[in-house]
């Protein structure tokens, strides 16, 4: 009586005829529907594969020695560079964080209130009421968010020192339902802006509210550099300054760029912080030149998933 073995991948699964499988190979990858399994010499003769093997010489089958014949396999050759290089992998990354809750996340949920940072020695000044910032003022109307002199104004700062050298850490941010206005900040070595931020919102709009955040007047030599040299570009059919809106989709080249900036950094880390991972997700990035002031401005959408 003779024994069938069956074949199986790397986790011990069978593996049959119709299957989708795939693998690692000379630098790439061979993926596609497995039409034959080959068993023996004879069959290997009629398939036209190489012979009968002793043991299988891919990495996902290596428990077995039978050959697959794989339909629509695909190319081998690496996969092609990134449009934007290292900042959409980092971008990709942070995405990633957000959609998925099984990654490893460098971001934990942020605990900080104004009363903490109170007791923790910040300045805070609350300034009177005001209108949305003059420089996305129609923009933010047009989004159905209020025009009146609704939204809060505040300054916070703390002094430190940071390699040797006394700094004042600040941070200027507008809040009213629904929206944070990022206005100016510097941080040498202080509380990061996305929980500064979180707390601000939250001293008086539920966080579960947020739907934007503006980052106001741009001056980031990274994300200005990086905006204007290589997505405003006429290879991308566009040009710099302009002050129409371009909107820039999850999962597009653009938006996992943007995604990885440094003051993008910022947006990401708040949503991470604020709202349990895979509930929340940045659905889009808006890039505009300021109509009067040809400043960079940029807005982040938050949805619900």
């Amino acid at each position: 009586m003779t024994t069938s073995v069956e074949v199986q991948d790397k986790n011990g699964n069978d593996i049959i005829e119709g299957d989708f499988v795939y693998t690692k190979f000379r630098g790439g990858s061979h993926e596609g529907k497995v039409e034959t399994i080959v068993k023996d010499q004879a069959g290997a003769q009629h398939e036209g594969v190489a012979s009968y093997p002793k043991k299988c010489s891919t990495q996902a089958f290596q428990q077995t020695p039978h050959s697959l014949v794989m339909a629509n396999a695909i190319s081998t050759q690496p996969p092609p560079p990134l449009k934007y290089d290292s900042l959409q992998t980092t971008g990709a990354l942070r995405a990633s964080w957000i959609s998925d809750p099984t990654q490893n996340c460098p971001v934990s949920p942020s605990q900080l209130t104004m009363q903490n940072m109170t007791k923790a020695g910040w300045g805070i000044r609350h300034e009177k009421r005001h209108f949305p910032p003059d420089q996305i003022y129609e923009e933010a109307v047009e989004l159905g968010l209020s025009g009146e002199k609704i939204y809060r104004k505040i300054v916070l700062w703390k002094s430190g020192v940071s390699r040797g050298q006394y700094w004042v850490n600040d941070y200027m941010l507008q809040t009213g339902p629904g929206v944070i206005f990022a206005m100016d900040s510097f941080r040498p070595d202080s509380t990061y802006w996305a929980q500064i931020a979180q707390a601000v919102y939250q001293d008086e709009h539920p966080i579960a509210d947020l739907k934007y955040v503006f980052q106001c007047n741009i001056i980031s030599p990274e994300t200005m550099l990086f905006v204007q040299k290589s997505i405003y570009v006429a290879s991308n059919g566009l040009g710099w300054p302009d002050d129409r809106l371009h909107v820039w989709e999850e999962n597009t080249a653009e938006y996992q760029a943007l995604l990885g900036t440094r003051l993008a950094k910022g947006v990401a880390y708040l949503v991470l912080g604020a709202f349990p991972r895979g509930k929340r997700r940045i659905v889009r990035i808006v890039t505009w030149g300021g109509r009067y002031i040809p400043y960079i401005q940029m807005r982040f959408d938050i949805e619900k998933v």
